[in-house]
């Protein structure tokens, strides 16, 4: 996954796990540094357009974002997303964060605070007429 502004590109992977989020300069190919969630395996990974913050899905999801050099982190309350986080993204104006679960129902979440604002309604599945009735 690439950076806003395409100078950083990352990548998750610590082994069979999955645990950490690798950063890696897109000019040299250097390492910038690393991200352990010690939350099981990380499976999507997400910047937002400025690339001041990231977020982390897995069987637990979090976001973080860069103040003065600091890491701050927020994590999220996936109530209703069952079996994890399969993607994540950030809304142009880097907002919100729409969150997929593996049960492919969505959650948005406030950026600044963690907080969940608004879970969409499923949709109803279209019944299909029965050609054996």
């Amino acid at each position: 996954m690439f950076s806003g502004d395409g100078s950083i590109v990352a990548a998750n992977g610590d082994g069979a796990l999955n645990t950490a989020v690798y950063f890696y300069d897109t000019a040299t190919g250097e390492p910038r540094s690393f991200s352990v969630d010690r939350f099981g395996n990380i499976d999507s990974v997400a910047f937002s357009v400025d690339s001041l913050v990231w977020a982390v899905g897995g069987p637990r999801a979090a976001i973080y974002s860069i103040t003065k050099h600091e890491v701050v982190r927020r994590a999220l309350d996936l109530h209703g997303l069952w079996g994890g986080v399969r993607a994540c993204e950030f809304s142009p104006d880097r907002g919100k964060l729409a969150v997929m679960g593996n049960n492919t129902r969505v959650a948005f979440y406030d950026v600044a605070t963690g907080s969940r604002m608004l879970r969409p309604k499923q949709p109803r599945r279209p019944t299909l007429p029965d050609p054996y009735r």
